[in-house]
């Protein structure tokens, strides 16, 4: 019997005693006035577990909305991970949170948090606001050189759209324990000792997605629209991270409603193909192309793409939004 029923029942029981007991006492008014009292107390009681009820059924929609529920079973069984690269992003994610940025997870970090709870890609992807980069940017980059991590370049500007930072490991031998004070509560962050690259997206928050980009050359970026109504904090395996919303949604942005199914992914071409990156002209700063950038793509040819031709199709300036 459901709960509600075991009380209807128990209700009844405690009516039918109330009034039997009136009875033998021959007090007809009293036994009335038990009744009705006992009648309210179980109109009032069913009230307030059907709200109860109701609170947490709505709470449960919301959490499956969010994806979160399916992390929290996916997180059951984990899929191994290097330790370098668990140990530098739960590092990094530390710093994040002592700062308290305004952040997430980000591109094949999220990915693999939702395909089986393990980091799988060769860098790490972090999206936190520019504006706060903007506002609280000394205070970032010296928590970032007190936990090991030593910044490579930079790509873009600050104070434009577009801009992104590059982090690897320090290069002392040994790792270190670092305590960082964060309200009331020490954060314990283990210095970050390997060759692990992060990147820093600095991305535009609004209502129901953000926007960050992704360059492709040094005249050309890749303008990315991320379905996002926010973040949810999440302990993955231990490691408070901020997960963005609703995961199916900021997923499908990314990678295609297959992002399931592993197949090949070149950086500077499924964005474009598959993703919701579109191709603009990149702003005009002094610090468009870092010496690293050529490491990862093709020589630029004339005012066309090279990497692109696989299935971008032609990149001349008709073309490019």
């Amino acid at each position: 019997m459901c709960p509600f029923g075991r009380l209807l029942l128990a209700a009844c029981c405690c009516i039918t005693m109330t009034y039997l007991g009136a009875a033998e006492r021959d007090d007809s008014k009293q036994s009335v006035h038990f009744i009705a009292k006992a009648l309210v107390n179980v109109r009032q009681h069913a009230s307030t577990k059907t709200h109860q009820a109701s609170h947490e059924s709505v709470a449960s929609i919301q959490r499956d909305r969010n994806g979160t529920a399916d992390l929290d079973e996916i997180c059951q069984k984990p899929l191994e991970t290097n330790s370098e690269k668990w140990n530098t992003m739960a590092s990094f994610a530390n710093v994040l949170n002592a700062v308290k940025a305004p952040w997430n997870i980000h591109g094949g970090l999220l990915l693999g948090l939702r395909r089986g709870c393990y980091i799988f890609d060769s860098d790490l992807d972090f999206a936190v606001e520019r504006q706060w980069l903007q506002s609280n940017h000394a205070k970032f980059e010296e928590a970032m050189t007190k936990a090991g991590f030593n910044q490579d370049s930079t790509l873009g500007d600050i104070d434009k759209q577009g801009y992104e930072e590059k982090f690897y490991g320090g290069s002392a031998a040994t790792a270190s324990v670092l305590q960082l004070q964060a309200g009331r509560q020490n954060v314990r962050l283990v210095q970050n000792t390997s060759g692990v690259p992060i990147d820093i997206f600095g991305i535009d928050r609004f209502n129901d997605h953000y926007e960050w980009f992704l360059w492709a050359s040094q005249s050309k970026i890749g303008k990315c629209i991320t379905k996002s109504t926010g973040t949810k904090s999440f302990s993955w395996l231990g490691t408070q991270v901020n997960v963005p919303v609703p995961v199916e949604d900021v997923l499908t942005s990314a990678y295609g409603t297959n992002f399931m199914k592993k197949h090949d992914w070149q950086w500077d071409r499924e964005p474009f193909t598959i993703g919701s990156c579109r191709l603009q002209r990149a702003p005009a700063t002094s610090n468009t192309f870092p010496g690293w950038l050529h490491k990862y793509m093709s020589a630029e040819k004339s005012d066309t793409i090279e990497p692109w031709s696989h299935g971008l199709g032609d990149t001349s300036p008709s073309n490019v939004e």
